[in-house]
């Protein structure tokens, strides 16, 4: 993977041509790239990893009186999905692989359960504004948790992947729009807000503020609460 590549986060202007272009084509299917508008808006408004996205319950994880809109808690969760499946497969064999010091800990972290990517086991996320109007949006149609709209975390995964193949003919060539480069968008985003890398580590769950340097640029000027037309 070229650095180029690894380094490519979309700007402002080029998210939302890729979101204008899929709901301009979903007037011809309306549900063909529902949930793939859905699901890129998810993770840019929020900075949520894919896999805590897809075990996303509105109802278990959403702590109401934390900031204006409410909070998500990111916390373990038991989980027999496929990624789950898969994660505790995987555990395993790189326990295999760990020497007698570290296998304590590695093991405590992740055998058996879906975990957020940190050290410590329950993590929070501010709602915004535009996060907050898609999750009631999703509630008043019935849905309580992400994994009611999307049945498996590969399906999750597969609504991203295939903006690819309908990105707008103005969209920089060779870059692909992934979840991880959603994310980045996001915490790019508050990071241009706040100026404050300490603070955006914290909303991006990253072991330290170094970690977000890597993850992120400042971007244009935003103002003090994140709307609809900043994000």
């Amino acid at each position: 993977m070229s650095k180029e590549y690894y380094l490519f986060i979309p700007t402002q202007e080029e998210f939302h041509s890729v979101i204008a272009h899929l709901e301009k084509l979903s007037k011809k299917n309306k549900t063909r790239f529902q949930k793939s508008i859905l699901f890129a808006k998810m993770i840019a408004f929020s900075g949520l990893r894919l896999a805590e996205l897809f075990h996303f319950d509105f109802q278990k994880h959403i702590l109401r009186d934390v900031g204006k809109y409410g909070s998500i808690k990111l916390s373990p969760v038991r989980c027999s999905c496929s990624h789950c499946e898969r994660r505790k497969e995987n555990y395993w064999y790189e326990y295999e692989r760990k020497d007698n010091t570290t296998r304590k800990r590695y093991k405590k972290r992740l055998a058996g359960f879906w975990t957020p990517k940190s050290d410590e086991s329950m993590k929070s996320v501010p709602l915004n504004k535009p996060m907050y109007d898609l999750i009631q949006g999703l509630r008043l149609e019935g849905y309580n948790k992400v994994q009611d709209i999307v049945g498996s975390y590969d399906t999750l995964a597969y609504q991203i992947t295939k903006i690819n193949k309908f990105l707008p003919e103005n969209y920089p060539k060779r870059k692909k729009l992934t979840a991880h480069q959603l994310r980045r968008y996001y915490i790019s985003q508050a990071l241009d807000k706040y100026r404050d890398t300490t603070n955006v580590s914290r909303l991006a769950r990253h072991r330290s503020p170094a970690v977000t340097k890597l993850y992120s640029r400042a971007i244009e000027g935003l103002g003090e609460d994140m709307t609809d037309e900043d994000l």
